[in-house]
């Protein structure tokens, strides 16, 4: 997939980092393994050891003896133990990963905000992961769509009332995964396109940009052929993606960089290479990929 859990937790991880409190509210994975995945970055990132955070997880749960030559293989130079350490003592302090069931509804996550702030008088960072898991409080019945509506607009009124900033992950349309993304794609809920102050949509470079309907002859693909060339995407070890601003209330969607002749050109894409093995996205610097490039009149 396009790794939206990873790319949320990496952005939770650098916020406590420099120093910002992150409340990460966890309706789909245990904090295990979303703390895994953060060793796992860290690891390759800062210490150059390549363990993925499934292999941590398991790899702590044998026998000792085992575990104790599995641990040693991958601890060279102290590369694991170092990770654990960082992640103690520079992101732990500042992030709390909160796990929910699949029954949570989002006046609870209401009131541990309202707590938190009540007991350390800061404001956090808040990532609910996701949207669609979200539920309404007992008794509430609705349909899907009635039901999402109401999460979101309930999640942008805790928003308001504590002057708390809340990123929503959110599930697509299965019809939208073949194409570029856009406001409408956003499942069950048109409620996001107009809440939400700030959207993005993270997809494959080559789907956001349009050019996955050509083969490398330059020739368009047949329906089979694009089936296969998007399927094969999912199943690298190095995935090219997009985010692309869909949406920026008050602001210019548009992104400033200077092409290769030194002139001042805007994008709504920002571009990432993915590391699924070790869960790690790395942004790619320069002119981006552009899906649609704007002038400077037009921001």
């Amino acid at each position: 997939g396009c790794g939206k859990t990873t790319f949320a937790l990496q952005i939770a991880d650098q916020v406590a980092e420099a120093g910002n409190p992150v409340m990460y509210f966890s309706l789909e994975q245990s904090r295990e393994e979303l703390t895994m995945k953060s060793i796992s970055r860290i690891a390759s990132e800062k210490y150059g050891v390549y363990v993925s955070s499934m292999d941590l997880i398991t790899g702590f749960n044998r026998d000792p003896q085992k575990c104790s030559r599995v641990i040693q293989q991958w601890n060279k130079d102290g590369g694991i133990t170092s990770a654990f350490r960082y992640y103690r003592e520079r992101i732990a302090p500042n992030k709390w990963t909160l796990e929910r069931d699949f029954n949570a509804d989002y006046t609870e996550i209401e009131k541990k905000i309202e707590l938190y702030i009540r007991t350390h008088d800061k404001i956090p960072l808040v990532i609910v992961d996701y949207l669609q898991v979200l539920s309404l409080p007992e008794g509430a019945k609705k349909t899907d769509t009635e039901a999402i509506n109401e999460i979101v607009e309930g999640l942008k009124q805790i928003s308001k009332r504590y002057t708390v900033p809340i990123i929503v992950l959110s599930a697509l349309n299965r019809e939208s995964y073949n194409t570029p993304i856009s406001n409408s794609d956003f499942k069950q809920s048109g409620q996001i396109e107009y809440t939400a102050d700030f959207l993005f949509g993270l997809n494959y470079t080559s789907i956001q940009n349009g050019s996955i309907v050509l083969n490398k002859q330059g020739k368009e693909r047949t329906k089979t052929e694009l089936k296969k060339a998007v399927e094969y995407l999912s199943l690298g070890d190095k995935r090219k993606l997009s985010l692309a601003v869909l949406k920026s209330r008050g602001r210019s969607k548009a992104h400033l960089y200077h092409d290769r002749e030194g002139n001042e050109r805007y994008t709504n894409l920002f571009n990432f290479i993915y590391y699924p093995r070790t869960d790690r996205f790395v942004e790619i610097r320069g002119e981006p990929n552009i899906q649609r490039t704007l002038v400077r009149s037009e921001q």
